[in-house]
């Protein structure tokens, strides 16, 4: 920074802000032997002059900064965390970067009047870290203590805009005279109260949540959380959940898929327990429809599944009103079993009316939060599972959580939405408070439920890196997200349109077809109405450890060109062979013609590939009927198996790509065709044993099927006197 010739190059002094204000004048105490630093502001959005002086008071040198030219990203703005509430608050954080790409934290609570005017109150003030120096001889520290904020709340593009005052001190070190081998003597010049005022804009990401139930009426579960549901208020009124039911519990013949969690934990009847349908209804909660059975739809035919949806909507009606059922106003709105959908299942319910399929949260909202393989987890880890998946939604709409009646965490959900609505969570090394929304369950502000996924892809990114991802997109799509996140640090994202047009944060603020959201963790833009043809996803390292950093994208569209991955079922034997089925549909017609693969994530974190065929000789039914399948047989390892399915092909001359994603269980304790008495007997003799002799336990006291290992039977039988009923 200091050259030859005296001359000062490479010198940034800014705000973050683009802020216009009056001279600010910097002197130091003019004392024999000492130089004098003088800074003055001409015009702060513009440049500064900054003007050094020797101890005669001479210039010594001068320079003019031109602080909107910023190579180094030492004015970068990064805003995050405010959350709308429902009752017109508004709170959250605000995040700047500063002098040296320092950060200035300040969080924030305010109230939204009637014309959308906010005033903000910083509950604690904006505070500097500490700069690194900038090099020999200057660098600078301050302090910035925030005064006000004012601003307008955009509720369509859901921005705050206005101005910030800010007090700042500010200490200049410079450099009288020295060299490398003979060290330096520095000075330090400081200027007080500086008075800043500034325009910002923050966008607001409300990060709302619903919360929604499966499996039930179960008695004595389902009552205890329409109670706790009854004392928590959402817009002064109780919160209303959506309770997807079933209609008389899970079927016994061997074709319906009833695994052993489903056979203690009992599933809910509506037939059986009507009264508490009611209580449900007359509480405003949503009812919908969890099948009369709750069976495994893929393995179901077209006719199978409109059975199953229609006689669970009746039994439903016929609780909430006996003698005329046809007459109970009921919504349409249906879940899947196990969330898994299938072409046929996607048609009945469109035939039936059921124009609103609800799933839930996590990886391709397939996740519930309160169920955990093998076992239940409790309500502290399913409070840190929701937050994780509400973080990390990355969508317009709430996130919905889905528990099941009969788990502990659903009988405690009071305490997982309190602590939801205010957690703590560590900013910029501050122990502080975020919030997430409460709001009522309502199935007009989803999604139908499917979105189809058209591309996915990992990798690791290095500083000063970029990534390039190319999009195909055709016409058949009519909305598109894409989304980057990661762990840690921070990165960026930036499209480009087939014809080269940049889309980025500023593009989102001037363009109505483009959504931009960003959090800690993740950048999405939602388009409507995308162009067809390649798209480009950029991603760039702004702050990553020397590692790199590990990302992920996803490419979902609205479309109606479909991809459904499935299994016959969804656990196996060691050693025995996964069939992998894959339909490709548009609309409710399959499509051949396509190019398929899956590629199956073993336990061990090995990869294999496996070519679909739709051939009519590889489990699939008839060749060129859009039905593509293949069997897997590498499954000696226990445990899950993650298997990715991309369909490729051209639709006229535009290309299209569609990924789909599901597991299966091998190995593990879970088979239907266990003697589930005698794991009862079990636990009954391993407890009284005080679980010091496995040795004692012998597999041919149960189904003698040699499915399960006997460590499997000694964790299961510790947890069974816990879960039992």
């Amino acid at each position: 920074m200091w050259v030859s010739g005296n001359r000062w190059t490479g010198l940034t002094v800014g705000c973050c802000l683009a802020c216009i204000v009056s001279s600010a004048t910097i002197h130091a105490a003019d004392v024999t032997g000492r130089w004098r630093l003088e800074v003055k502001t001409l015009h702060w959005s513009q440049h500064q002059k900054i003007t050094l002086y020797d101890a005669g008071g001479d210039v010594v040198d001068w320079m003019e900064e031109d602080v909107i030219d910023d190579p180094a990203g030492l004015l970068q703005e990064k805003a995050w965390g405010s959350a709308v509430q429902s009752d017109g608050k508004i709170e959250g954080y605000y995040i700047r970067s500063t002098f040296c790409s320092g950060q200035a934290l300040t969080r924030l609570e305010g109230s939204i009047s009637e014309d959308n005017r906010v005033v903000f109150t910083a509950v604690f003030p904006g505070r500097g870290e500490g700069c690194a120096a900038m090099g020999v001889p200057f660098h600078v520290q301050y302090s910035d203590m925030v005064e006000s904020f004012e601003g307008t709340y955009d509720p369509n593009k859901k921005i705050v805009t206005g101005t910030l005052i800010t007090r700042q001190d500010r200490k200049y070190t410079v450099v009288q005279q020295g060299d490398e081998d003979r060290g330096y003597d520095y000075y330090s010049v400081e200027d007080t109260n500086i008075l800043r005022s500034c325009t910002f804009s923050i966008e607001v990401q409300p990060k709302e949540f619903m919360v929604t139930f499966d499996d039930g009426p179960v008695p004595g579960k389902t009552e205890t959380i329409v109670n706790a549901l009854s004392n928590i208020l959402v817009d002064g009124e109780p919160v209303r959940a959506g309770f997807f039911m079933v209609g008389v519990g899970c079927c016994e013949d061997s074709k319906c898929f009833c695994p052993w969690w489903d056979w203690y934990k009992k599933k809910g009847s509506v037939r059986d327990n009507p009264g508490l349908v009611q209580t449900v209804a007359g509480n405003r909660h949503v009812i919908g429809v969890h099948t009369q059975h709750h069976p495994y739809l893929p393995d179901k035919s077209l006719e199978e599944i409109t059975v199953e949806i229609s006689q669970c909507y009746y039994e439903i009606r016929r609780a909430l009103n006996p003698g005329s059922p046809d007459d109970v106003d009921l919504p349409k709105v249906f879940r899947p079993p196990y969330f898994e959908l299938s072409k046929d299942a996607c048609t009945a319910a469109n035939a039936l009316g059921f124009n609103k399929i609800i799933l839930g949260a996590g990886k391709d909202r397939m996740e519930a939060v309160d169920i955990g393989w093998p076992f239940l987890p409790s309500p502290e880890d399913v409070q840190e599972k929701a937050k994780g998946f509400i973080e990390t939604s990355g969508r317009d709409e709430p996130c919905v959580l889905v528990f099941h009646d009969f788990t502990p965490a659903a009988q405690d959900v009071a305490k997982i939405i309190k602590y939801l609505r205010r957690h703590e969570v560590r900013v910029l090394g501050e122990d502080v408070e975020e919030g997430f929304t409460l709001v009522h369950f309502d199935p007009d502000r989803l999604q139908r439920g499917i979105l189809s996924r058209i591309r996915q892809a990992v990798g690791t990114i290095h500083s000063s890196e970029t990534a390039r991802h190319t999009i195909p997109l055709d016409s058949t799509v009519s909305a598109a997200t894409f989304n980057v996140s990661w762990q840690g640090s921070d990165l960026d994202l930036v499209l480009y349109r087939p014809d080269g047009t940049r889309v980025d944060p500023a593009r989102a603020l001037v363009d109505s077809r483009v959504k931009y959201g960003e959090r800690d963790t993740y950048e999405y833009y939602t388009v409507s109405q995308p162009a067809a043809g390649t798209w480009v996803m950029v991603v760039s390292s702004v702050s990553v450890p020397p590692q790199g950093e590990k990302y992920a994208i996803t490419v979902e569209g609205d479309t109606d060109l479909s991809l459904f991955a499935f299994a016959d079922k969804p656990q196996y034997r060691l050693e025995e062979r996964i069939t992998v089925r894959a339909e490709l549909a548009k609309g409710e017609t399959r499509m051949s013609g396509a190019s398929v693969m899956a590629r199956v994530l073993r336990p061990d974190a090995s990869v294999d590939d496996l070519t679909l065929y739709d051939d009519g000789m590889h489990g699939d039914d008839d060749g060129g009927d859009g039905l593509y399948a293949n069997a897997y047989g590498n499954t000696s390892l226990r445990g899950s198996y993650e298997i990715t399915v991309t369909a490729a092909g051209s639709l006229g001359t535009r290309r299209y790509e569609r990924v789909s994603n599901l597991a299966v269980m091998v190995g593990s304790i879970a088979y239907g065709d266990v003697d589930f008495g005698a794991y009862a007997v079990l636990a009954t003799r391993w407890m009284a044993c005080d679980c010091m002799e496995p040795a004692w336990c012998d597999t041919a006291d149960l189904d003698q099927s040699g499915a399960v290992d006997i460590s499997d039977l000694c964790v299961l039988a510790e947890r069974w006197l816990e879960i039992a009923p």
